[in-house]
């Protein structure tokens, strides 16, 4: 049976069995406290009173005096000895240790002593967030100082310079300051006279912007290949450069600074906007492989000379084209000698010649230019130079002259009754044929064929009474109008002529009345015996005859510049029999055929995104390829008429004649020899290929160096 004995340090009651109660020492498993053997002089424990908890154990000795407090005893590395051993001595005191949790006591045993065993508590997991809260501060710093270096890289972009390459130019490479990304701008179209956008169009740049204001971007277009090969570089790079610009609001066209220089070694277009307002811009325009890359920068105080800007613009590069492929060929210098002006006649709207008789014959009439009042090259003030006699007013509606060739002394002239162009002269010089307005009698005036005598040269022909009454045509055929001035083209061997009727827009000012399209018709020449004729669907201008007379060709296509067919029909000159009809790219309304299966084409290109305009368009077509092969040129302008003699080709429009030499055309060279101004409209060559007579009266010399032959001191200038 246990009796419950109380512990004199702590006052816990401690639970021990009868027999051992006054022969054992009792150990508290509360306060780890030895005490006893409890013998029969021991004086019972005072009642129970809640006492504070001291801090240290007093240790109380068997009689029961008190004695000084003791620190608690070690725990014992084993079990209390059985009662009928002999009491071992006074217990060592031990290190007070931290109190744990206590497991339930087991039943003691017979002579044991009943303990509380402790129980290891976990350990607690303090070290583990300390770890953690260290580890997160880390990664803290490491963050806060990478942020406060990009944020030194965005505001200054030192440091940060790294090669992109562009998604939509994969081609091109750049550095850029920071990382750049694609962005759509939208470009507001400002109104001149109000200063107000009227629209906005997107605009796709790649490009990064700096904390500091500064914006590097860059941006890449594909051009027609039309417009890239039609118009020289220089003036296509200006020509989109002058338009960007405008495009910032309140820019003031007045401060643009424009300018040649390389970027990188390729040639390039530069424009700087001083103060548009606190910011400075600077574009570069540069044309390689056929597109078109701007490349800008923005921002306070940035000038073409500024440090970073440089670096932007020299580090373009281009994967597939060096620097030294893309340098320009120096521009063809004109030849002095090319073009000199020799003589001068009244202005007509048609020449012929007739070499077996020394003469070249001039029609006037309806849509004559006007002549050069001033010296085409000198501009120094001319006299009106005119057909009729001194004192005579020239009251017919047409004239025929007669002039000596190759002095040009006018030898001859007469008034006609109706209008009248002159296409041939017999071989006799007696009948000038052409075509023009029936006799004055006919109500309709309907334009047809018509034949006139030619002047001769007699004495008398200036004479008042010889300019009485304007000669009738001999001959009238209303049939249908053979010789459309747009449509001739004479052989080179000069024994056959082709004329188109005229294409599908194209009127007779004179008559108002549109022609019928498409209509080619051989003749015999000079005689002008019809030997055949072809309708070509969709023609849109004369026919060129080969240089070995064996072909005639005729561009046909729509006369819009739109997504259509388009093709050159290759026709034989002796049975008018289409042989092939060649598929082509080019817009072109005329050809001229220089031999070898090779022709030029004459047309219109149109611009597309920022710049719809039209442009002038000539190409090189190799007609023998599969598919033909075509290489656009530059004629300089739009040439309205052209002439080909041998490797020289002439052409002549947008008020400027020039001059080609086309022996290299199959290495797609094609060289400038002389160019000028000249408001002239029609233009034909003498058979020997040394007088060029053009329609407003100026006639040049294009036979080459050396003095100029004499001329009659009334043609002279």
């Amino acid at each position: 049976m246990d009796v419950s004995v109380s512990c004199p340090a702590c006052r816990f009651s401690v639970s021990v069995p009868e027999d051992d109660v006054l022969t054992a020492k009792i150990f508290c498993r509360r306060c780890r406290h030895v005490f006893g053997p409890l013998g029969p002089d021991v004086p019972p424990p005072p009642p129970k009173a809640p006492p504070p908890r001291p801090r240290a154990h007093p240790k109380i000795p068997a009689d029961g005096a008190p004695t000084k407090a003791a620190p608690p005893p070690r725990r014992p590395s084993r079990p209390a000895p059985p009662a009928d051993e002999p009491a071992a001595e006074s217990p060592v005191p031990v290190r007070p240790r931290r109190r744990r949790r206590e497991r339930p006591a087991r039943p003691a045993g017979a002579g044991q002593i009943p303990v509380a065993v402790p129980v290891r508590p976990r350990r607690s997991g303090l070290r583990w967030w300390a770890a953690g809260g260290a580890a997160v501060a880390l990664v803290g710093l490491l963050a806060a100082g990478g942020a406060g270096w990009w944020l030194l890289k965005r505001v200054n972009g030192a440091g940060g310079w790294t090669r992109y390459n562009p998604p939509d130019a994969p081609e091109v490479g750049l550095e850029f300051p920071a990382p750049p990304a694609d962005s759509a701008e939208q470009i507001a179209t400002i109104d001149p006279h109000t200063g107000k956008a009227v629209r906005h169009d997107p605009l796709w740049v790649f490009k990064c912007e700096l904390l500091n204001g500064e914006t590097y971007a860059m941006r890449a277009e594909e051009l027609p290949w039309e417009e890239v090969r039609a118009i020289p570089a220089e003036q296509l790079r200006q020509g989109h450069l002058t338009h960007v610009p405008r495009l910032l609001r309140g820019a003031d066209q007045r401060q643009f600074q424009y300018r040649s220089v390389p970027t990188a070694g390729y040639p390039s277009n530069e424009c700087f906007v001083p103060d548009i307002p606190g910011r400075g811009y600077v574009f570069r325009m540069l044309l390689v492989d056929g597109r078109l890359y701007t490349l800008f920068v923005s921002g306070p105080g940035v000038t073409p000379e500024s440090p970073r800007v440089v670096r932007f613009f020299d580090s373009f590069r281009h994967a597939r084209v060096t620097p030294e492929e893309a340098a320009e060929p120096p521009p063809d210098v004109p030849d002095p000698d090319a073009l000199r002006l020799l003589a001068r006649v009244p202005a007509h709207n048609a020449a012929v010649f007739a070499p077996r008789q020394n003469a070249v014959l001039l029609s006037t009439g309806p849509n004559t230019p006007d002549q050069p009042r001033v010296h085409p090259a000198t501009r120094a003030p001319v006299k009106w130079l005119s057909l009729a006699p001194e004192g005579l007013r020239m009251t017919a509606p047409a004239h025929l002259a007669r002039y000596h060739y190759p002095s040009f002394r006018l030898e001859a002239a007469a008034p006609v009754a109706a209008s009248v162009t002159a296409v041939a002269v017999d071989e006799t010089g007696e009948w000038v044929r052409g075509w023009g307005d029936g006799p004055s009698e006919n109500a309709r005036r309907a334009v047809g064929d018509v034949t006139h005598p030619a002047p001769a040269p007699r004495s008398g022909w200036a004479a008042p009474s010889a300019w009485g009454r304007p000669q009738e045509p001999t001959r009238y055929d209303p049939a249908g109008v053979t010789f459309a001035s747009a449509g001739r083209s004479l052989s080179a061997d000069r024994a056959r002529l082709y004329s188109m009727s005229g294409t599908d827009r194209t009127l007779d000012y004179a008559s108002g009345r549109e022609y019928d399209g498409g209509l080619l018709r051989a003749f015999d020449y000079p005689a002008l015996t019809p030997r055949g004729e072809l309708t070509v669907r969709g023609a849109r201008g004369g026919a060129a005859v080969a240089p070995d007379a064996a072909r005639v060709y005729v561009a046909t296509g729509p006369a819009e510049h739109r997504p259509a067919p388009r093709a050159v029909v290759e026709v034989d000159a002796d049975t008018l029999r289409v042989l092939r009809e060649v598929p082509i790219r080019s817009n072109v309304a005329h050809v001229a055929a220089i031999g070898g299966g090779r022709v030029i084409g004459f047309g219109w290109g149109s611009g597309r995104g920022n710049t719809q305009r039209r442009y002038a368009l000539a190409a090189l077509i190799d007609l023998n390829a599969d598919p033909p092969r075509e290489l656009l040129i530059d004629l300089r302008g739009h040439p309205n008429r052209h002439l080909l003699h041998g490797d020289r080709l002439y052409t002549l429009g947008n008020w400027e004649l020039h001059s080609f030499d086309v022996s290299g055309a199959a290495s797609a060279r094609i060289r400038l020899l002389g160019a000028t101004y000249s408001g002239a409209t029609e233009m034909v060559l003498s058979p020997d290929g040394k007088y060029l007579i053009l329609n407003d009266g100026c006639v040049y010399w294009v036979g080459g160096a050396g003095p100029l032959p004499p001329v009659d001191p009334g043609a002279r200038w």
